[in-house]
């Protein structure tokens, strides 16, 4: 652990420290190995060099001799036919020892560039095979480290490494966006054997309002083996979309209820639209573009500087004519006229919410939310207008209002508690009694009684009945927690969902949100960041987890509760 060495001899249940306490530098374990022979014979990597115990950890010795100073050890291996033969990795690159780590040897062979090797591994029963997972791919040596080969693309990050204990061609892989990879050739060549297995982090699940089955999701932070995915069967297969995103975050995606084919999503970099249901996108506007370096003006081929004083003279006279020239030229055409108003900008930062609204003219206005304002637009590939909100600091996490009732308050999520505007932006006002001053997660409305707002907040679940004039803390089942999603099931606002991505938990309430139950039991990971009930099918809900990727759960409503 990050404080020392742990040692059980029942299995667990109990546990001894066998380092020394609050030692300088046997600190920060990354890893551990023990020898075959004698289990008291004890190897330790730190974030600073490998250390030994011969006595089950009495006293501790410095192995460190040919090892580069400072070495980050994130693993170390014990040849099991030849248990004085060991092998570590480090951020320095890997290391091997024929006297039992007292003195250390750099293994050469592997490019400087994958020297952050994260993982050693010697083949248990082929002589001489070693694996090294790095930061650039699987490498395997088949004559104990003399030569290496790459077994994988170099763009594989590889974390763990294991070998069938009956099968000792079957090699398996664990990585860092592949999940596990599994070869049957001793490396040749690796498969994925993920199915069943999901360790993806959802934040964001929409199904489509028009197409029954059609889901929208968002994995966060895998590069380009995340993004933006679609699913036309109901969840249960999903493909990639990401030719526009390229490797993007995508924190928050939006649905226009009038172009259903039009879809937004607030990226870790603005906003992009696709126009076809997510099979590509665009970013929407006109990014900020680096300026060009000024070059220097360096004379022509064949001609020199002037340096002598007539050279200087015809210079000057050729400049003379040609602005006796321009003057004589056509005269200039006005200047465009600045347009009126605010300027319109381009967002260009994290994007975390949309909303939408129709103001007393009947313009149709697109709200969105980022860590740095609010902003508005009815055309935003011409740009968007920051509505300003005195006394409320940025970041902003969530806004929703009621779309056809422009008199309706417009709330709006930050660090500090909640905020409404009753005027369409121009005054607001802080939440004095409920979820004030604290991070506001999420905002939901009941899409028939808009007068209905529910909040989570980190702590509470928090409920309005007159448009946010008051607000009650509701609690009844629901834990205290980080309520980080709520959602009104739109066949049936009755039924409210909410998630706890804190401690975990999936909560339904079938009345509002007056009493709540608990429906996560079993699920491998119970952190939720989304949660989404179909509009179509009202026993089905979607719900994006931490590590878990995307749930389905198939519940029973009371019939009488049912409405189409």
């Amino acid at each position: 652990t990050l404080t020392g060495v742990f040692r059980s001899t029942d299995a667990g249940k109990d546990w001894d420290l066998i380092s020394p306490e609050k030692h300088a530098d046997l600190a920060n374990f990354n890893s551990i190995a023990i020898d075959p022979r004698d289990t008291n014979i004890i190897y330790a990597g730190t974030t600073h060099l490998p250390w030994k115990t011969t006595d089950c950890g009495k006293n501790w010795v410095s192995i460190k001799d040919g090892m580069i100073d400072d070495s980050d050890v994130f693993s170390i291996a014990i040849m099991d036919d030849n248990p004085d033969l060991v092998f570590a990795s480090a951020c320095s690159g890997i290391y091997r020892s024929e006297n039992a780590g007292q003195k250390w040897a750099k293994v050469q062979g592997i490019p400087f560039t994958s020297r952050r090797t994260r993982v050693i591994y010697p083949h248990p029963s082929r002589e001489g095979v070693v694996f090294a997972g790095t930061t650039q791919g699987l490498w395997r040596t088949m004559d104990g480290g003399k030569t290496w080969q790459i077994m994988t693309p170099k763009t594989l990050v590889v974390n763990a490494i294991d070998i069938h204990a009956s099968q000792p061609d079957k090699v398996m892989l664990g990585t860092d966006n592949h999940g596990v990879l599994i070869s049957h050739d001793l490396g040749a060549k690796f498969l994925e054997s993920n199915l069943g297995f999901i360790h993806r982090h959802v934040l964001t699940v929409v199904p489509d309002i028009a197409q029954p089955n059609r889901v929208y999701s968002t994995v966060f932070h895998d590069g380009v083996a995340g993004g933006f995915f679609i699913s036309t069967d109901g969840g249960r297969s999903w493909r990639q979309s990401i030719k526009g995103l390229g490797g993007r975050d995508v924190f928050a995606l939006y649905q226009d209820p009038e172009a259903p084919e039009t879809l937004w999503a607030g990226t870790s970099y603005g906003v992009y639209r696709s126009n076809n249901r997510g099979e590509t996108w665009a970013f929407v506007g006109k990014p900020a573009k680096p300026a060009k370096p000024t070059k220097k003006a360096t004379p022509r081929r064949g001609r020199r500087a002037a340096v002598d004083t007539g050279e200087e003279i015809a210079v000057i006279r050729v400049a003379q004519r040609s602005k006796k020239r321009s003057t004589r030229s056509t005269r200039r055409a006005p200047a465009p006229k600045k347009p009126a108003g605010p300027p319109l900008l381009t967002l260009e930062e994290q994007v975390n919410g949309f909303a939408r609204y129709v103001d007393a003219e009947g313009t149709k206005w697109l709200l969105t939310v980022t860590t740095r304002g609010l902003y508005k637009s009815t055309d935003p590939d011409k740009g968007w207008l920051k509505i300003e909100t005195p006394g409320l600091m940025a970041p902003f996490s969530a806004v929703s209002t009621e779309v056809s009732d422009p008199n309706r308050a417009i709330y709006l999520g930050t660090s500090k508690g909640l905020a409404i505007t009753n005027d369409l932006g121009v005054t607001w006002s802080r939440v004095n009694r409920g979820p004030d001053d604290m991070p506001i997660k999420s905002i939901a409305q009941d899409p028939r009684e808009p007068e209905n707002v529910y909040v989570g907040a980190r702590g509470y679940f928090y409920k309005s009945s007159d448009s946010g004039r008051s607000w009650r803390k509701r609690g009844g089942g629901l834990p205290v927690g980080d309520i980080t999603v709520v959602a009104v099931d739109p066949l049936n606002p009755d039924i409210i969902y909410a998630g706890d991505y804190g401690s975990g938990g999936f909560f339904r309430s079938l009345d509002k949100g007056e009493r709540w139950e608990r429906l996560d039991a079993g699920l491998p990971s119970a952190r939720m960041w989304s949660i989404a009930p179909d509009p179509f099918e009202p026993s089905r809900v979607y719900a994006g987890s931490f590590s878990g990727g995307v749930y389905i759960l198939t519940m029973n409503v009371p019939s009488a509760m049912v409405s189409h």
